[in-house]
């Protein structure tokens, strides 16, 4: 039998699989669709930090000011507590 028609390699049906995989996720990310990870890994409580009115309060007690959010009106500053070594 002679066989003259060219196909489709698997690896080029990988390589496209994968791109419109990445595809799919840099739209999800540009669109603001995976908010919920950016909620998460912003949020001050979330990260292990405590939120204090100000940022000497948080220097003073051996933390590291952050910029992560802080929900609470009264106390706006995020803190994270520096290991002690």
């Amino acid at each position: 039998m002679d066989k003259n028609g060219q196909g489709l390699s698997i690896n080029t049906i990988v390589v496209s699989a994968i791109a419109v995989v990445v595809l799919v996720v840099i739209i999800l990310v540009f669109t603001g669709k995976i908010g919920v990870f950016n909620n998460t890994a912003s949020d001050c409580v979330k990260n292990s930090g405590v939120c204090v009115a100000d940022d000497s309060s948080c220097t003073d007690a051996g933390g590291r000011v952050m910029s992560y959010s802080c929900d609470d009106t009264n106390n706006p500053t995020c803190c994270l507590k520096v290991p002690e070594k």
